[in-house]
């Protein structure tokens, strides 16, 4: 009976010597951190909207002639867009007023024939002025 309970004892003793060295190990060698996957360290960003209009000159005003330009505000009426004009110009931005044939005005920031540079632009707007993350680029048709 004696030799019984020594036995016992002494397998007690190798479990909690195995459990304790197993723990050892795990703390001395952890789980490396998750990684989270490139994607999920990039922001998702806003799709840019695309529009492609005829773009009509006012009588008495000259017109730049681009291919694509940033459109930082659309408006019915010529007063509102002028006054966004003014408000922009607070921010730095200089601005020119485009009328498409329904009618509407458009208030521009950037005309340009290069589609890189106004994409770019409208990152830039997005990003600094996060007030105008809905800034999007017409493309003109002729």
């Amino acid at each position: 009976m004696r030799n019984l309970g020594l036995l016992l004892f002494i397998m007690f003793l190798g479990l909690v010597a195995c459990s304790t060295q197993k723990k050892s190990q795990s703390e001395a060698n952890p789980k490396p951190p998750e990684i989270q996957s490139q994607e999920s360290l990039i922001e998702p960003v806003l799709e840019i909207q695309e529009k492609e209009e005829v773009i009509i000159e006012e009588p008495g005003e000259e017109l730049s002639i681009y291919k694509f330009y940033v459109i930082i505000g659309s408006f019915n009426i010529r007063e509102n867009a002028v006054q966004h004009q003014e408000d922009i110009a607070q921010f730095g931005f200089i601005s020119e007023l485009l009328q498409n044939q329904e009618g509407l005005y458009r208030v521009s920031v950037l005309g340009t024939n290069d589609e890189q540079a106004a994409r770019q632009e409208i990152f830039r707007i997005r990003k600094n002025h996060t007030k105008y993350e809905d800034t999007w680029l017409l493309i003109r048709i002729k």
